[in-house]
């Protein structure tokens, strides 16, 4: 998809009569819920951020507006549910929230998961969307840590991306106002 993007096929108008449809694949929230942290990281570094870069400015309404609302509004409740056992006070004491899945804890993870719904997903984030098989100690702490901030990094460069802070965009604005400065200075 970032490649498609990139080269803006998607943007072309012999795509135009697939676009919902791949739409719908992409931003499915069963597919967004299901991915662990890393590959949702990847999801935003290599396709959500290079379509930013590469949509033409008269298709945002129809190409970008789809893709980011439920991308984004998943990416938050995805950051919330991952930094909540950090930032509430009240569970600092119960550090088994704070680790990644490990294969001891997969039986009791597959009922939750069988069953669904929000308790599954935020006992997911909560331990940093990860499974880590049979790691132990600090590394499954470190790992947890990792993939928690390298998804709010990730989620801070494409919103940066998006708001034309970084990138080609941002460095034509800069281009811009420094233009516009030596005008009327000049004035």
């Amino acid at each position: 998809l970032g490649l498609l993007s990139g080269q803006r096929v998607l943007f072309a108008p012999e795509i135009s009569g697939v676009f919902p449809e791949l739409v719908s694949i992409a931003v499915n929230s069963s597919n967004l819920q299901a991915m662990e942290h890393r590959h949702f990281t990847q999801y935003l570094k290599q396709f959500i951020e290079i379509l930013l870069w590469a949509c033409p400015v008269t298709l945002y309404q129809t190409h970008l507006s789809p893709i980011l609302e439920p991308v984004f509004e998943h990416a938050v409740y995805r950051l919330q549910m991952s930094w909540k056992p950090v930032l509430d006070s009240s569970n600092a004491t119960n550090s088994t929230s704070l680790k990644a899945l490990t294969s001891t804890g997969c039986d009791a993870a597959a009922i939750m998961a069988a069953s669904g719904g929000e308790q599954w997903y935020t006992s997911y984030y909560t331990r940093g969307g990860l499974f880590v098989g049979d790691m132990q100690g600090v590394g499954v702490e470190a790992a947890v840590e990792k993939v928690r901030v390298e998804l709010s990094r990730t989620f801070s460069d494409v919103l940066q991306s998006a708001l034309a802070l970084k990138g080609d965009w941002a460095l034509v604005l800069a281009n811009q106002a420094k233009e516009e400065q030596a005008m009327k200075k000049g004035d």
